[in-house]
């Protein structure tokens, strides 16, 4: 659960800088599984409809064919394993839109707890102090 603005400005400087610390943590694990979502969406798509055989239009230009051949990057884009059909595609675009409202509101959060946190140590007389003396 994310905190509050109401509860963010009723912490002290300690409490605020665990919740940025636990914020930012947030944020990184929402990114991971927003990467995995996306590269599963990429993959479904991708898989759906596969390219044409490569190598097939550029011979009669005089290229070189791929260094690969059609049958082996086949066998890679028609592996079994944890592939995920077309139908899955809109469970995945909701997925990906939920992680992407649920990161927003973690992103305002941490930016709320930030800035009540400068507040706070701003307010600090011992803060003020700390870094008034150790100006040049």
């Amino acid at each position: 659960m994310t905190p509050t603005p109401r509860s963010i400005h009723a912490m002290g400087a300690d409490d605020l800088r665990l919740a940025c610390a636990s914020l930012r943590h947030e944020i990184t694990q929402i990114a991971h599984w927003r990467r995995l979502v996306r590269a599963r969406l990429d993959l479904t798509v991708a898989r759906a409809v596969l390219p044409d055989r490569l190598g097939q239009h550029a011979a009669a230009l005089g290229t070189s064919s791929p260094a690969v051949s059609h049958n082996v990057l086949m066998g890679i884009a028609q592996a079994p394993g944890a592939a995920m059909l077309v139908t899955d595609l809109p469970r995945l675009r909701t997925a990906e839109e939920s992680l992407a409202t649920y990161e927003a509101a973690v992103r305002r959060a941490l930016m709320i707890a930030t800035d009540a946190l400068v507040e706070r140590l701003c307010q600090d007389p011992d803060f003020r102090a700390l870094h008034l003396s150790a100006a040049p």
